[in-house]
């Protein structure tokens, strides 16, 4: 840009961004991008492990609420080759039970059936879907209900892409339908907090005063030209929403 922009250069509201405000402010830039595509990736890879490890959960869940007991019998107990808990290594079992007038075959691991054993098995079974049963004192999830344990994951990638995405919202308002202010740069270097490919995205503080009191705010990138523009200026012009003046963002022309 030729110059920084002055107050009286603010167009009025609502603003249409330019190309340079639409990548730098409306795009999710430095530590706003490094949050997102961390959240994405717990959220993506969280979910994922939720799959594998909670598969089996609906079946407990709706087992525990309309729960029944049935006698059953094993029909087949091999070691499952494929599958090891801490450690140890499960027994498939496969065995049949009578619930609601039919017999029915089910399927589980079980901790408590030896490989090769045989005769009868207590089954409990869901009473809203009775196809849905297992031997009783195991869990149908191999890893029971500690598979709830993965949903960690994705909660906490959840709410760190909500984190970016709800910044990203607020500086879109705040420029579109803010008022100008004049900002003091209180900082200009990198961001040490935030590291990205073994790099830190370079960061512009500034602190402005509005109806309330005195407020900041704040714009990062990973490449320094998108900031140097603003040169070594101590003053610039920023947005913020009068209703809620903690939510600026820095006037791109």
């Amino acid at each position: 840009m030729d110059h920084l922009p002055a107050l009286h250069e603010v167009p009025p509201a609502p603003r249409t961004p330019s190309a340079q405000a639409r990548y730098l402010v409306f795009g999710y830039r430095g530590s706003q991008g490094a949050l997102l595509a961390i959240g994405t990736a717990f959220l993506v890879m969280g979910l994922l492990f939720t799959t594998l490890f909670c598969w089996g959960l609906p079946v407990d869940a709706l087992i525990s609420l309309s729960r029944r007991e049935a006698p059953g019998r094993i029909l087949a107990a091999e070691l499952n080759r494929h599958l090891k808990i801490n450690g140890r290594r499960p027994t498939q079992v496969t065995f049949e039970y009578e619930a609601g007038g039919l017999r029915r075959t089910g399927e589980a691991n079980s901790f408590r059936v030896r490989p090769g054993q045989t005769g009868p098995l207590p089954v409990e079974y869901s009473s809203l879907r009775p196809d849905w049963g297992r031997p009783e004192g195991d869990s149908h999830n191999p890893f029971g209900y500690l598979g709830l344990l993965a949903l960690i994951f994705p909660g906490l990638g959840g709410l760190l892409a909500r984190s970016a995405v709800r910044s990203n919202r607020r500086e879109i308002r705040a420029f579109t339908h803010g008022l100008p202010a004049l900002a003091r740069v209180s900082f200009r270097g990198q961001d040490l907090t935030v590291t990205v490919n073994g790099r830190h995205p370079f960061l512009m503080r500034w602190e402005f005063q509005a109806a309330g009191g005195s407020f900041r705010g704040s714009i990062s990138s990973m490449k320094l030209n998108d900031i140097k523009a603003f040169g070594d200026a101590a003053q610039v012009v920023v947005l913020y929403d009068p209703a809620d003046p903690g939510c600026n963002t820095l006037f791109v022309p």
